[in-house]
């Protein structure tokens, strides 16, 4: 079952452009070397306003702002930008813990039945 549901996840890596290059470009360079000083308030920012242009949330700034800046996301978001693997594919690889309106990264390492 772990076997599909991480070819599901890539699946849904790839067709959402998820790389250091494409998140780079949703950011841009100076928010990205402020990552690399621990600073992703410039990444924030640049992905709000990315938001508030496209009227959405962009499947993979939604996986930059879980798994990159670390902060939760709606669960529809993570639904709509992992449509194979799904919100539930993903608590069950460890990499989600959530409730009813969002998902947080798992940053326990497993399944600590706590939700947020």
């Amino acid at each position: 079952m772990t076997s599909a549901l991480v070819d599901q996840l890539r699946a849904d890596l790839d067709a959402a452009h998820y790389s250091v290059s494409a998140l780079t470009g949703l950011w841009g360079s100076e928010a990205d070397a402020a990552l690399r000083r621990n600073q992703r308030v410039p990444a924030q920012r640049a992905l709000t306003a990315l938001r508030a242009k496209l009227g959405r949330a962009e499947p993979s700034a939604t996986l930059a702002w879980l798994f990159v800046l670390g902060l939760p996301v709606a669960r529809a978001d993570l639904a709509a930008a992992l449509p194979s693997l799904g919100v539930t594919g993903a608590e069950a690889l460890g990499l989600v813990a959530g409730g009813d309106t969002g998902a947080t990264p798992d940053t326990a390492g497993g399944d600590t039945g706590a939700t947020p």
